[in-house]
C-alpha cells in the first residue's frame, strides 16, 4: 500500500492497494462502509481519513471426473482456497 502520509488541506491523494499473490482486492473502507472499489483510489484531502484495504483469498474450483464412468470413481473435488493442498483420487 502506498500513499499514505500528510497532506496540505486541497492537496489531491493518491493511494494505491497492492495484490499479493493469491487475493483479489475488494474494496476501500472508512469506518466500515465502502469508498471505492478501485485499488487506485483518490481524493481532495479535507479532513483526517482512515482507509483499509480489503483483500480476499482466491479460491478455486477443482472438478474431477471418470471417463468412462463406469470404469472407476473419483473423489477430492470442490472448491479451495489459494495455496491449499488439493488430493484427487
Amino acid at each position: 500500500m502506498s500513499g499514505d502520509g500528510t497532506y496540505n488541506h486541497g492537496a489531491t491523494v493518491i493511494v494505491i492497494a497492492t495484490v499479493n499473490a493469491g487475493y483479489t482486492f475488494v474494496n476501500w473502507t472508512e469506518g466500515g462502509n465502502p469508498v471505492s472499489t478501485d485499488a487506485v483510489y483518490s481524493f481532495v484531502a479535507t479532513a483526517n481519513r482512515t482507509l483499509v484495504a480489503n483483500f480476499a483469498l482466491n479460491q478455486y474450483t477443482i472438478a474431477v471426473s471418470a471417463n468412462p464412468a463406469a470404469g472407476g470413481s473419483v473423489s477430492g473435488g470442490g472448491v479451495y482456497d489459494h495455496g491449499a493442498t488439493v488430493v484427487v483420487t
